[in-house]
């Protein structure tokens, strides 16, 4: 994940949802950027809380699209 070195696991089901989300507001790139970007804050936050925990994995899944806090970090 950006300059963290945490690997980024999106299923199936996360990349749909994204592309649901991008099919009802527009089909332009930035919003796409837009939609990702404010589905990673959550866990770009959590990450900074805790610089020492060695996460090494994000999972992102269809529950992230619906509730960007709802993740797997490890």
């Amino acid at each position: 994940m950006r300059d963290y070195g945490i690997d980024i696991i999106a299923d199936e089901e996360f990349i749909d949802g994204v592309i649901d989300s991008i099919d009802k507001k527009s089909k332009g790139m930035r919003v796409a950027n837009g939609i990702v970007t404010r589905l990673l804050n959550p866990a770009e936050k959590e990450i900074l809380r805790n610089p020492d925990k060695g996460y090494k994995r994000l999972v992102l899944t269809k529950k992230t699209v619906a509730n960007p806090k709802d993740f797997d970090l490890s």
